[in-house]
């Protein structure tokens, strides 16, 4: 079993703007809103797949991805973009970008290598989606993607010659132009290739980065690069397993239901699996990760019949008997010492 994730990071400005891009309501995108209120948040590929082709279908656009265009821009991931063009050279920015996506995805790898006479650099990205139309779609988005890390990181100086995408359209002419170079099609890997007019051979002044962003990184760096740590390796079953059954929280309480289809198996195999790898039941992981679901609202000061709400509880008697359970005490005595009150005060 192979599961891969992505952040949502990559996508929050596109399913705020299906909208006025698109003309496709947010509210049917087959993944909840609640997902996107958090960058860091880890989508499972199979989710991101059915995105990708919904919004295909919804729009009636094959080649909506373009649409996007002005959207798909690395200050618009949030403080991993802003870290990745902050460093002091181009060598390192690119060096970033191809190490630190594999804790902002696990579905694919990005690499470098020079071709030629040494004066060009061909920039891959290696998918492991196999859902055709949704690595198509993937494909332009990470070629939108590369283009503008490359754009701001040499200030527009580099000499674009020929871009790959997985997959096909009936609308090459469109690709061409908007890429401004020659593409090639159903290539097994996306691949920008371009001269490098000195942007991989001496340290430039990266002086786009902003002051308040040097701030903001100064200040939360070490917070937000903890929340990287969760992402699963690919042989990783156990994480894996627990990704999954957190993300199904957006949905409601946890439903072994919908993590087994997630991975094309059956309820029963899934709670066979979990006993094997974890030793103990669906159930318990479930509650694991519901109370943690819930410390983490009650650091943020949300009283406890409001988490009991948004977690999917029907009864808030049942969300404090589970909480007890696993966490041995309360949710409303947990509340109040983490948030320095007394009862009845």
């Amino acid at each position: 079993m192979s599961v891969y994730f992505i952040r949502s990071a990559f996508f929050i400005r596109l399913h705020n703007s299906l909208r006025s891009v698109l003309n496709v309501e947010p509210s049917k995108c087959p993944i909840p809103s609640t997902v996107f209120e958090d960058a860091n948040t880890l989508i499972p590929y199979s989710e991101i797949t059915r995105w990708y082709n919904e919004i295909e279908r919804l729009s009636g656009n094959s080649d909506y991805m373009l649409e996007f265009k002005h959207l798909i821009r690395v200050d618009n991931i949030g403080w991993f973009g802003e870290w990745l063009l902050s460093a002091p050279d181009n060598i390192l920015a690119f060096r970033r970008f191809n190490y630190g996506m594999s804790h902002m995805q696990s579905g694919g790898s990005f690499y470098g290598m020079q071709t030629g006479n040494g004066n060009i650099v061909k920039w891959v990205h290696k998918s492991y989606s196999s859902e055709k139309r949704a690595r198509f779609h993937e494909s332009v988005y990470n070629a939108l993607l590369m283009l503008d890390f490359l754009k701001v990181a040499s200030h527009d100086n580099f000499d674009l010659q020929l871009i790959k995408i997985s997959g096909s359209t009936d609308n090459t002419e469109q690709y061409t132009e908007e890429f401004g170079c020659d593409v090639e099609w159903n290539s097994p890997t996306t691949e920008v290739w371009f001269r490098t007019n000195n942007l991989m051979t001496k340290a430039n002044d990266l002086d786009f980065i902003s002051s308040n962003a040097s701030l903001y990184l100064s200040h939360n760096l070490t917070d937000q690069i903890d929340k990287l740590l969760n992402m699963p390796q690919a042989n990783d079953e156990v994480k894996q397993l627990y990704e999954l059954t957190n993300y199904t929280l957006h949905f409601g309480l946890p439903s072994a239901d919908r993590v087994a289809k997630m991975l094309n198996i059956s309820t029963q195999t899934l709670r066979r699996k979990i006993q094997q790898k974890l030793s103990f039941n669906f159930t318990d992981l479930s509650a694991y990760i519901t109370t943690s679901a819930a410390v983490n609202l009650l650091i943020k000061g949300i009283p406890p019949n409001e988490v009991s709400k948004r977690l999917g509880y029907t009864h808030e008697g049942s969300f404090s008997r589970q909480f007890k359970k696993y966490r041995g005490v309360t949710p409303l005595k947990y509340y109040l010492a983490l948030n320095g009150k007394r009862l009845g005060s």
